[in-house]
């Protein structure tokens, strides 16, 4: 967020969260940091521009890769982490259990700094999901 949203933007904090037990060994002291630290603007903000990617990337599928409209939607699924802040959330299809399942949100600033450039189109092309490559490398890291 620029200096006039820190002046003037929202002073609301972002939202309370819920960690599921199989991911609680995931989180590191720098992601609560960054929670403590998030506005509701600066959340929404982030939210914006995933959406604006996910929408190209749906939309390069279709026109540029000739996918279908599900097989294009599909691919997005499969390859743009999806994550919750509430354990009902989670239990949402898509992506419900083991190492598919959805992140926790307050990972969300460590996986787009530190974990996404490290994803290769060769590590994403062999049909592993995105969630499984994210948790092992978390669990790396």
């Amino acid at each position: 967020m620029g200096i006039f949203g820190k002046l003037f933007g929202s002073k609301k904090t972002a939202p309370s969260y819920e960690i599921h037990p199989d991911d609680r060994n995931l989180i590191k002291d720098q992601d609560v940091d960054w929670w403590k630290d998030l506005s509701m603007d600066s959340l929404k903000e982030i939210e914006q521009q995933d959406n604006v990617a996910r929408m190209t990337a749906y939309t390069h599928f279709m026109e540029t890769e000739g996918m279908s409209k599900e097989d294009a939607l599909n691919e997005v699924k499969t390859s743009f982490p999806i994550y919750y802040l509430t354990l009902t959330q989670r239990s949402d299809k898509p992506f419900t259990e083991g190492e598919e399942a959805k992140l926790p949100y307050i990972l969300k600033n460590r996986i787009n700094n530190t974990i996404v450039p490290k994803l290769s189109k060769e590590s994403m092309s062999n049909g592993v999901h995105i969630h499984s490559l994210i948790r092992g490398l978390l669990k790396s890291s």
